[in-house]
């Protein structure tokens, strides 16, 4: 169902999934091994400054709003002012809460200040999950500067692909972690590369590891 909010939302809102704070990752189906599957996108959501939406089903929307005065006003302007019928109202202490069509989608979002930066970050990225705060002491990231400086514009990747070979042939094995992907974003770290190889303590290694596969390109 949620599929309808990537259809006519993907690069006009940003498009967010809720987390499962049980791996820092997004909500998966579990198949009949027990093993997570395909993501699960049902609660695919447009977050705003002053609540949330989501795709209800069957043409409708679920209005989710956190501000008493936004609350009060939309719903006014809706139903007196638009004469738009709202299904579900529920009022809490100062949220609010209801379906409506998806025709009043342009206006809920402007009313309550959809985000749009971002909207071209597929819901899935990784660029939504939680991020660590871990900080790599200054000198060591001083030493991976000084390694990294001399490689040519555009020949990055070169550094994500050694990178990405140490933490899957090196600290993998050796502390035995069979799925480095889902360790790293329960970690809050599935974009921290550096940080996560600094958090086992494997930087020395990880740095040796660097130079050489950087020579060997050369």
């Amino acid at each position: 169902m949620a599929n309808w909010l990537y259809t006519n939302c993907y690069g006009k809102y940003r498009l967010k999934l809720p987390i499962d704070k049980n791996t820092n990752d997004f909500p998966r189906n579990v198949d009949k091994s027990g093993k997570y599957g395909s993501i699960e996108d049902i609660d695919m959501y447009i977050p705003c400054k002053y609540g949330e939406i989501s795709y209800y089903g069957h043409g409708k929307l679920n209005v989710f709003i956190t501000s008493q005065i936004v609350g009060k006003r939309i719903i006014k302007e809706l139903t007196v002012g638009k004469g738009v019928t709202l299904y579900n109202l529920v009022e809490g202490d100062g949220e609010f809460c209801f379906t409506v069509t998806c025709k009043q989608l342009d206006y809920l979002a402007s009313n309550m200040k959809a985000q749009t930066m971002g909207k071209n970050i597929r819901p899935t990225s990784t660029k939504n999950l939680p991020t660590s705060d871990y900080e790599i002491p200054i000198e060591k990231m001083k030493e991976y500067k000084r390694i990294t400086a001399g490689i040519p514009l555009g020949e990055g990747l070169k550094v994500k692909s050694i990178t990405d070979r140490f933490l899957t042939e090196i600290l993998a094995k050796k502390y035995k972690i069979g799925d480095i992907v889902a360790d790293m974003k329960l970690k809050c770290m599935a974009r921290q590369r550096k940080e996560y190889i600094d958090s086992y303590g494997m930087w020395n290694e990880y740095i040796e590891y660097l130079k050489k596969g950087l020579d060997d390109h050369q």
